[in-house]
């Protein structure tokens, strides 16, 4: 993994490849109208000598053709009514038809406003508001001061983000553990509901000379997927960075901000600030050979 780390809940992450959904046309095309309707006059003729043919089988022939003569004049009258209805039946299914062109373009341009890149992005934004709004806030306040490096970093966020970053050591209680988890620096605009974790690594504790921040580290992992499942965002600095490019690494928040929130003026201040440079993650060996030559010691106390 290479410093800077950033980190997305999967609930930021699925807001912003979402695509909105497409309303269904209700409204149906007309049925043309036929000056005689062929199905209803084989329905109407078949019912007719299904009914001629058990009444011939049940009762008396001479009621049987007096039946049948009266279901031929019904028959011969309903399709003399739809001759004479046409005109009517056509200037109504004309009506229904310019109604349903007229529904049908509406429907979609709709359409195709919902699914045009600004009605995409406009979506997306939405959803990713609704997603910064269902974020956990801290719940409990921590413990510990911070390190040399992590203080003077704070003093450049709170100059680059006004108001922004939170003031003590707000975390997380953790069941069955005796410490909360608690961000090196908590970046939380209110009004969005937006919380990023910072963190700042190092290779070794600098009293005991113990690996820290290594690669595949258990309990990092866990750390972070417990930030990432409360809807945070997770940005991970390399001491050495936050020490030696301190107005870069507050670049890289700011670029976060701008692309999640689209808004380029999150990037003005820094417009002559270079880009971060990447330092890899260590492994243990290489934290383990870091605290040996006691690397920290030329970042200063």
């Amino acid at each position: 993994m290479p410093y800077p780390s950033i980190q997305y809940p999967h609930r930021i992450t699925t807001a912003r490849q979402l695509d909105p959904p497409v309303p269904v046309l209700r409204a149906r095309s007309p049925r043309q109208p036929q000056r005689i309707s062929r199905a209803y006059t084989i329905l109407e003729t078949g019912i007719l000598l299904m009914f001629t043919y058990i009444l011939w089988i049940l009762t008396d022939p001479l009621l049987t053709i007096g039946i049948c003569l009266i279901g031929a004049v019904a028959t011969g009258i309903h399709m003399g009514w739809q001759w004479r209805s046409f005109p009517r039946r056509q200037q109504d299914h004309t009506q229904k038809l310019r109604l349903y062109q007229q529904a049908k373009a509406q429907h979609e341009a709709k359409v195709r406003q919902i699914r045009s890149p600004e009605g995409i992005r406009q979506y997306q934004h939405q959803a990713l508001l609704q997603a910064f709004s269902n974020s956990d806030p801290p719940d409990t306040d921590g413990q510990g001061r911070r390190g040399g490096s992590e203080e003077k970093f704070e003093i450049k966020l709170r100059a680059a983000f006004p108001g922004k970053i939170l003031k003590g050591r707000p975390g997380f209680a953790i069941p069955d553990f005796p410490y909360p988890y608690t961000p090196d620096m908590i970046y939380h605009d209110p009004a969005l509901k937006l919380w990023i974790d910072i963190e700042i690594d190092e290779p070794y504790s600098w009293s005991t000379g113990e690996p820290i921040h290594y690669q595949g580290l258990d309990k990092q992992l866990r750390r972070d997927q417990f930030f990432l499942d409360k809807g945070w965002i997770v940005i991970r600095f390399a001491e050495e960075q936050v020490v030696r490019f301190p107005r870069s690494c507050c670049k890289v928040i700011a670029l976060v901000l701008a692309e999640l929130l689209e808004d380029g003026n999150y990037l003005d201040p820094y417009d002559q600030v270079p880009d971060l440079p990447q330092i890899s993650q260590w492994t243990r060996e290489e934290a383990e050979d870091m605290a040996r030559r006691r690397t920290r010691d030329q970042l200063g106390p």
